[in-house]
């Protein structure tokens, strides 16, 4: 079978890389592909290994596949890659969040608190230190940190960048193979002073630009007590391709202070790496183990081979990770593109608001299956005699071309091309009635409380399910439909600018609402601007809203049937006149749920 034979092929390069050496006269980086091998001879030292992995998180949607997919075995995330990383002598890591069954969640909604089962998993993988100095450390409060601290030594995991006491928190690790020294320090500057570890108080080690002489300070000194000094930096911008001016500054002063080696993370994807006097820098490694299928990049990541030699770094190897459906890191490897395989699309031209439907024969089962549109992921799951994935083109995506991949078993990949096109979106005036003023509702006012509300969506809206509850296209919300606020009409009112992100249908109050297909209710609520609305679930990442109703028939948790009646339509929150607006978001993105739904119907069953 020709994927075997690809697979085969692929597999020589498996553990390919980019490669630096180090010259006696400094640090020259050398492309790969000049790299000389040779032999080990019987009797020549073998160089000391250290392992250098990006984020880490076991908790949230990693912690689901580990349950789903793993059976509860924490040694799931990691069993792709574990045989490799045991052959080091040091492999470290940074632990995003803490691992406890302590503490009250006292961080955002992106907070983290993995498992204490997960330690299993870290174990199994060959982790011998983790840093913990992060923004993610007092998600859950001081005592989850500390209990997390003492789990981690209890089962012999070393860590650095936090402690029970400042003297600890801004210690270096320190461990000696053979007659060499290698000591790791680790510093962050997210997060508030409360979180700095002072005196006998459990902390974090923050570094900020006012005291980074003393950072620096306690560079040299940890130098001076080892061979091979690496420093560690979990800074910058989330989801940036390029390292801020703090990232830079202190990692050059960490060089100049006798760093052999800096990385970073934060960032979660790649950033750039230099070599700088005598060591390198690399900005950040990416994620290692994490969930964010959202993007491309967010499922990348790199890690670093150290070799050393006679107490010197004699090459560091940097490899491409990728993080799989099950959110494993796997090497990345080369993919062939073939285009024999069938696949079928809804169109390669499409508008703003549009919905991209791709179909492909159930040859092999969903979970084989993966796909990104430009930086967003496609699942597929089966729908009759094909696997289905489903894409959203947002209102607001910028017109241009763009890269669909199709991920198929045994590393072979299809590309496409689709085109998006500008759509015109019609420009109206952002009305206020008298009723509404009576009700406190300026159009300042309005704006505020959208700000406000989107979050209140935003947190719902990030809740991913796997699993796909429908299996047929998707029908109207009402018996009849007349179109009387047009998707993506964008609605001025001086300075404010408002964009309609659903569509608004004539329906008089208490006209029945049905659901447009199976799911889970996520959200029944009433908002002050949307008033009463529900959400629902249909997996795979697509949700359906519905505005501005008078009565729930439905609340949250309760799985729901196409076409069963959900509420009746009304005309509360910032609402002219009776109506239901409805909505569809496709992994964050913003669809025309009519257009949507005309897909489906069309294209899913065909």
């Amino acid at each position: 079978m020709k994927w075997a034979l690809i697979s085969i092929i692929l597999g020589i390069i498996l553990f390919f890389g980019i490669s630096f050496f180090i010259e006696p006269a400094g640090i020259e980086i050398i492309p790969f592909q000049q790299k000389e091998t040779s032999t080990l001879l019987v009797g020549e030292e073998q160089p000391i290994k250290i392992i250098l992995v990006g984020d880490i998180m076991l908790d949230r949607g990693v912690e689901y596949m580990v349950e789903k997919e793993g059976k509860g075995d924490f040694r799931f995330p990691f069993i792709k890659i574990a045989d490799y990383l045991k052959g080091a002598d040091i492999v470290f890591g940074n632990l995003e969040g803490v691992i406890s069954d302590k503490g009250i969640k006292v961080g955002s909604i992106y907070s983290f608190r993995a498992n204490p089962k997960a330690i299993e998993g870290l174990i199994f993988a060959g982790f011998n230190v983790l840093s913990l100095a992060n923004n993610h450390a007092f998600d859950y409060g001081r005592e989850a940190l500390e209990g997390c601290l003492a789990k981690l030594s209890n089962a012999g995991i070393s860590y650095v960048g936090a402690g029970f006491t400042e003297k600890e928190a801004y210690s270096p690790f320190i461990k000696e193979i053979g007659d060499t020294k290698i000591g790791f320090l680790t510093y962050t500057n997210l997060g508030p002073e409360t979180w700095r570890a002072s005196g006998e108080n459990s902390g974090i080690a923050l570094v900020n630009q006012e005291n980074l002489s003393l950072a620096k300070q306690q560079i040299k000194e940890a130098k001076k007590q080892v061979d091979i000094l690496i420093v560690s930096l979990h800074s910058g911008e989330e989801y940036q391709k390029e390292p801020t001016q703090f990232q830079i500054e202190f990692s050059e002063m960490a060089i100049d202070a006798g760093a052999n080696l800096t990385v970073g993370h934060h960032s979660h994807i790649v950033q750039p790496n230099e070599k700088y006097g005598n060591g390198y820098i690399f900005y950040s490694l990416g994620n290692f183990i994490f969930d964010q299928d959202f993007s491309e990049e967010t499922m990348k990541g790199q890690i670093l081979e150290v070799l050393i030699k006679n107490k010197q770094i004699k090459e560091v190897i940097a490899k491409e990770t990728k993080i799989n459906n099950f959110f494993q890191p796997e090497f990345a490897e080369k993919i062939i593109e073939d285009t024999q395989f069938q696949i079928s699309l809804s169109s390669t031209a499409l508008e703003q608001g549009d919905t991209l439907l791709i179909k492909i024969p159930s040859l092999v089962d969903a979970d084989e299956i993966g796909g990104w549109f430009g930086t967003t992921k496609i699942n597929f799951s089966n729908l009759g005699e094909n696997l289905v994935g489903i894409a959203g083109i947002d209102a607001k995506k910028k017109p241009g071309r763009y890269k669909l991949t199709i991920n198929l078993p045994d590393n072979y990949e299809i590309e496409k091309e689709i085109n998006i096109v500008k759509r015109d979106f019609p420009i109206t005036e952002l009305l206020i009635t008298k009723e509404l003023e009576e009700r406190g509702l300026t159009i300042p006012k309005i704006e505020e409380n959208v700000a406000k509300e989107n979050l209140v969506l935003q947190e719902v809206l990030s809740i991913f399910t796997p699993e796909v509850y429908f299996d047929r296209p998707f029908i109207y919300p009402l018996e009849k439909i007349k179109d009387v606020g047009a998707f993506g009409n964008i609605r001025k009112s001086g300075e404010i600018s408002l964009q309609h992100l659903g569509v608004d249908l004539e329906a008089n109050i208490d006209t029945p609402v049905y659901a447009i297909n199976d799911g889970t209710v996520r959200l029944s609520q009433e908002l002050t601007n949307y008033g009463k609305i529900i959400i629902i679930d249909h997996g795979m990442g697509i949700f359906s809203l519905y505005l501005h109703l008078d009565e729930f028939k439905v609340f949250e948790r309760k799985a729901v049937k196409k076409g069963e009646i959900i509420a009746l339509s009304g005309n509360t929150g910032y609402s002219i006149a009776p109506h239901l607006h409805l909505g569809v978001k496709i992994s964050g993105s913003s669809v025309d749920p009519l257009r949507f739904i005309e897909t489906t119907e069309k294209e899913m069953l065909k």
